[in-house]
């Protein structure tokens, strides 16, 4: 019988972002997103509509169960055009959720 864990996250939740601020153009640069360990599916979008959607096993993602309901999520993201942009993530079970000030960052790529 497993001990069911009481999280003050509801269901499919970001819990955070944590990206660099700047990157050199078409090199992997690391995004850690900490979600509840229900997502199946990130996505990162830009508001120019780029967009890279990543399951558990895709290339370039690794995903760790933290053991407390929560989950890591480390991607390994190339960003092609040189600027500083917007970007968001979003997570999925079954259905994307919205875009919030929580799930969004900025980075310089040069």
């Amino acid at each position: 019988n497993k001990e069911k864990i009481e999280l003050n996250y509801p269901p499919y939740s970001l819990i955070s972002v944590d990206a660099p601020s700047e990157t050199a153009i078409n090199e992997l640069t690391e995004i850690v997103i900490k979600t509840t360990s229900d997502v199946t599916k990130l996505r990162i979008t830009n508001q120019k509509g780029d967009t890279a959607t990543f399951i558990r096993s895709s290339v370039n993602t690794s995903w760790v169960d933290n053991g407390d309901g929560t989950a890591t999520w480390t991607l390994k993201y190339s960003f092609t055009s040189e600027g500083t942009q917007e970007w968001a993530v979003q997570i999925r079970n079954n259905a994307w959720s919205a875009i919030d000030e929580k799930s969004t960052f900025e980075i310089t790529a040069e």
